[in-house]
């Protein structure tokens, strides 16, 4: 719940002189090729639930991650549903450019199957995990007041696994993380009220609140129904458009496409 959460280089020249059989050598079998696994054989659902807003089939954010030595894209689309389930459609580096879906039950976000394959093609069948016992250390939350530098504010306390974290109650702080205690990393809070930004996704300015915390982590949230219904953050209710982390490396993570029609990619059974 905490807001913040690398190659020695080889000359070709000498690799290659390295492993040339010498000239009064037999030539060196060629070497096997290792086995490419079938995503198919290692990878299982993203976890046990997937809760989403107000979604709609066709809608659909792309989602950048990058930071020193990597960066990646990945996508959530919700393409199709019936009355109790929503088919989504998870496209993510790990797949290997295949497609995940997922049977997403609407009232409470449980996943109820699993499905991957190729783009066109129906997918086979994937485990979802079986959901965990709660911890015994979480806690519901309590309600009372908290006092930061910038203010004293009605907040909710949590406590799981040893980590407190406060979260606003009232108005556009509402299930805003005020502040966190980590005993590994130590304290962290918002430092200034949120201020609105204008954050571009493509073609189209995306009004934000802007919130700035004290270990310089910043977060982008908006109300926009396509973000907000997606959560491609996973971020409670809230819309959360950009993320920017200065721990342990400075790495962003942003939605840096919107659509409203996305097409389903794999041939629902």
């Amino acid at each position: 719940m905490s807001p913040r959460t690398l190659a020695a280089l080889v000359p070709l020249f000498a690799l290659a002189a390295c492993t040339a059989p010498a000239s009064n050598s037999p030539a060196s079998e060629p070497t096997p090729r290792a086995k490419v696994r079938d995503p198919v054989e290692y990878v299982r659902a993203p976890g046990t639930h997937l809760r989403l807003g107000a979604a709609r089939p066709g809608y659909s954010v792309e989602v950048r991650s990058h930071g020193p030595g990597y960066d990646h894209r990945s996508r959530i689309s919700v393409v199709g549903e019936d009355a109790t389930a929503w088919q989504v459609e998870l496209e993510e580096p790990i797949y290997a450019g295949k497609v995940m879906g997922l049977l997403v039950r609407k009232r409470d976000g449980r996943i109820l199957r699993a499905l991957l394959g190729e783009p066109g093609s129906v997918g086979r069948e994937v485990e979802v995990p079986t959901p965990a016992a709660a911890s015994a250390e979480a806690s519901d939350g309590v309600d009372e007041e908290l006092t930061i530098a910038i203010g004293v504010f009605a907040a909710r306390k949590v406590v799981q696994e040893g980590i407190a974290s406060w979260f606003g109650r009232e108005g556009e702080l509402q299930d805003v993380l005020l502040k966190v205690d980590d005993p590994a990393q130590g304290p962290c809070e918002l430092e200034r009220m949120p201020e609105p930004d204008l954050v571009d996704v493509g073609d189209e300015a995306v009004r934000t609140l802007r919130f700035t915390y004290s270990n310089g982590d910043t977060y982008w949230d908006t109300e926009h129904p396509v973000v907000k219904a997606l959560r491609p953050f996973g971020f409670g209710g809230r819309g959360r458009l950009r993320a920017v982390r200065m721990e342990p490396l400075r790495n962003t993570t942003e939605v840096v496409g919107i659509e409203r029609e996305r097409r389903p990619a794999l041939r629902w059974p």
